[in-house]
């Protein structure tokens, strides 16, 4: 009875120890079949390279933040954990601080581009566009920067703003405004063309000592320098009108506003009608500009607005 227990005992054992042995042997080799790798230095690289990089080796990567840095540029990492030289298993990650550049930025040179070219630009260095001032500027075309503060290669904060100056382009010539009071309309008219200018409003008025169909009152005044292509408002006397309307058997004014806009718009007023044809108005006219025509014989003869050929409504006296 002892020699059979004594086998059974020995059988056990022997079972143990190899069982022991098995998973000694199946431990070791699954954690050396886990492949280590050598963690590369990625301090000062680009982060897309540093993404290729360790997704190469079989290692992840997880940002934790961003800090500035004067020697690291921006978007490089600045600094890494594990560090160099570590051995870790595939499949871990590896942390990295991205640099968001030097607080200070090297201001660039602005000079003879556009606002929208400095927006980009400044956008790109960290900076941003302040204040916006105008001047005249014979070398200079409209529209382009002059100067700026700070100057070029000068150092300022990121995040700061960029003041310029930018060119309106030439000094318009100036002329001065001619006296057209006391005249009659189709003379003020041809004096203000003539003149580089642009007839504006024009106003009917009732003056009894003021000849009919002249002139009364003027914008801008007599004698005041102006640029050309200024519009001059006139007040005209119309002895027989009310609130712009005329008598039939005189005269009388339509009126047509230009929309608003970048392009003038050709305007043509025919007439027909009492042995007359011909244009009253065959020009060019500026967005926002309201043309006056003085028609003759109201209501005895056509008169057809044309605004570049296609016919419209005029507002006042047909």
């Amino acid at each position: 009875m002892i020699v059979r227990l004594s086998k059974i005992i020995a059988v056990v054992i022997t079972l143990a120890a190899v069982f022991g042995a098995s998973a000694y042997l199946t431990l070791t080799l699954l954690v050396e079949s886990e492949q280590t790798v050598v963690v590369p230095d990625l301090v000062g690289k680009d982060t897309v390279q540093v993404l290729q990089m360790l997704s190469g080796l079989g290692l992840n990567t997880k940002v934790n933040g961003a800090e500035f840095s004067d020697t690291i540029p921006k978007n490089h990492v600045v600094f890494q954990e594990p560090l160099p030289g570590a051995e870790i298993k595939s499949g871990r990650s590896v942390q990295i601080v991205i640099s968001k550049g030097a607080r200070t930025v090297t201001v660039p040179n602005l000079s003879g581009l556009t606002r929208q070219e400095v927006r980009l630009i400044l956008e790109d260095n960290g900076l941003c566009l302040g204040n916006v001032s105008l001047m005249y500027a014979e070398t200079t075309d409209a529209d382009l920067v002059i100067a700026q503060t700070p100057r070029a290669g000068e150092t300022a904060a990121r995040g700061g703003c960029i003041d310029i100056l930018i060119s309106a382009g030439a000094r318009p010539a100036l002329y001065r405004m001619p006296d057209v009071t006391g005249r009659n309309l189709d003379e003020a008219v041809d004096i203000i063309e003539k003149s580089d200018l642009r007839l504006g409003q024009v106003q009917p008025v009732v003056q009894n000592h003021v000849a009919d169909n002249a002139v009364f009152q003027q914008e801008p005044s007599a004698g005041q320098p102006i640029a050309a292509g200024t519009a001059v408002r006139l007040l005209v006397n119309r002895l027989n009108a009310t609130n712009g309307a005329a008598d039939a058997a005189g005269t009388g004014f339509i009126r047509h506003r230009i929309q608003e806009g970048f392009l003038k718009r050709h305007i043509r007023v025919h007439m027909e009608g009492y042995g007359l044809s011909g244009d009253l108005v065959n020009r060019f006219a500026a967005p926002g500009e309201e043309v006056w025509v003085l028609v003759p014989f109201p209501g005895v003869t056509q008169i057809r607005l044309y605004e570049d050929g296609q016919p419209i409504p005029a507002m006042g006296v047909d």
